[in-house]
């Protein structure tokens, strides 16, 4: 936990309450070496990359029988997530898979992130039953380093590929990524 010294007063709270939730359930960090610079400087940014493994694909898709059960539990898996991204204190967050934005984008905005949400065109999620709408990538930043100034989305097609009529998701019964055949 020697990162900690660095992790801002919100974030501080928001792992204390992540602590508090769960903290004796949690099983200790794996403990990972880094190459670090000796300070963090004003002018330094700290990215962090993860591909988050969307739930639906989880636990009702792919399988993943080798990984304890509790691992893909969503319930115990977004604490873990939110810890390592208060531990680590990236200026900007980019994700894959993400499958539950709006928790994601709610409890971060709490801790002074603000982010974007761009959906897979042909989200395989979309085809699992009781999903939570497609996933795609998220892109968070630190709302006192920066501000959104324009953001565009774009779904790049594959050659001789085609966007055609959406796909229904979830429990909102609405239409949300683009089919791509």
């Amino acid at each position: 936990m020697w990162i900690l010294g660095s992790v801002p007063g919100r974030r501080m709270h928001c792992w204390r309450g992540v602590r508090r939730e769960v903290g004796s359930l949690l099983a200790p960090q794996l403990r990972r070496s880094f190459v670090g610079t000796p300070t963090r400087g004003r002018d330094s940014i700290r990215v962090l990359q993860w591909n988050l493994l969307s739930q639906a694909l989880a636990e009702k898709a792919d399988r993943f029988v080798c990984c304890p059960e509790a691992a893909l539990n969503w319930y115990w898996r977004r604490w873990r997530i939110l810890e390592d991204i208060v531990l680590y204190d990236p200026d900007i967050l980019c994700l894959q898979e993400v499958d539950h934005y709006n928790f994601l984008s709610s409890t971060l905005g709490r801790i002074g992130y603000a982010g974007v949400f761009f959906p897979k065109p042909d989200s395989p999620c979309c085809y699992v039953k009781d999903n939570n709408g497609p996933d795609g990538c998220a892109l968070f930043y630190d709302q006192e380093k920066f501000q959104l100034v324009m953001c565009e989305k774009r779904v790049l097609l594959s050659w001789g590929h085609r966007p055609v009529e959406g796909i229904p998701y979830g429990s909102c019964n609405g239409i949300f990524c683009r089919k791509v055949n």
